[in-house]
């Protein structure tokens, strides 16, 4: 199961993680929108090797059976090990475009401001989010260890259903031999 694992936990990070490098400078041309989108795209896309990751964990170790649970373990820990690569992208990312996380939570407080403008936020609405997020960068965001829980952890919602879905489609009971 761990040959299993590291592969396609290997094959998703990196595709996760070469997906976001494309799209942080993109965002950072102030597109963060369409860039939101194309992050939970990326995502979905980085995460299909998990399927073949469970299938291929039935069909070589499991005799070509698996039960859903054990199906939904590996698919889980592929998610682990391609959320690690993608944290470790992440980190690279923001140094290889010279920011620090607090400069991107600045960044990302005045792209809710537009946001929020465009709207029809209230003036009082927006200084408060803008405020959040600042604070927010400068204080927890700013700790590497934190960041990297945190951008370990956007991968997980959709790792979950991708997981869920994929141990479901290839859930198979064992075939007992027949008496005659």
């Amino acid at each position: 199961m761990k040959k299993v694992v590291l592969i396609f936990g290997s094959i998703s990070g990196i595709i996760a993680a070469a997906l976001l490098m494309i799209s942080v400078p993109y965002m950072l041309n102030g597109k963060f929108q369409a860039s939101m989108g194309w992050g939970f795209t990326s995502q979905v896309i980085a995460l299909i090797p998990l399927f073949f990751g469970i299938k291929a964990y039935r069909d070589k170790y499991k005799g070509g059976s698996i039960k859903f649970i054990n199906g939904f373990g590996v698919g889980m820990l592929i998610v682990l090990i391609a959320s690690i690569i993608y944290a470790i992208g992440w980190e690279i990312s923001l140094m290889l475009n010279n920011i620090t996380g607090e400069e991107f939570m600045a960044f990302m407080a005045e792209c809710e401001v537009k946001s929020m403008t465009n709207a029809g936020a209230t003036a009082t609405e927006i200084a408060r989010k803008k405020a959040e997020t600042i604070a927010f960068g400068q204080g927890a965001y700013s700790n590497p260890a934190f960041r990297f829980l945190v951008t370990m952890a956007e991968m997980l919602p959709v790792g979950i259903i991708i997981s869920l879905v994929s141990a479901l489609v290839l859930k198979k009971k064992e075939v007992l031999p027949a008496y005659n």
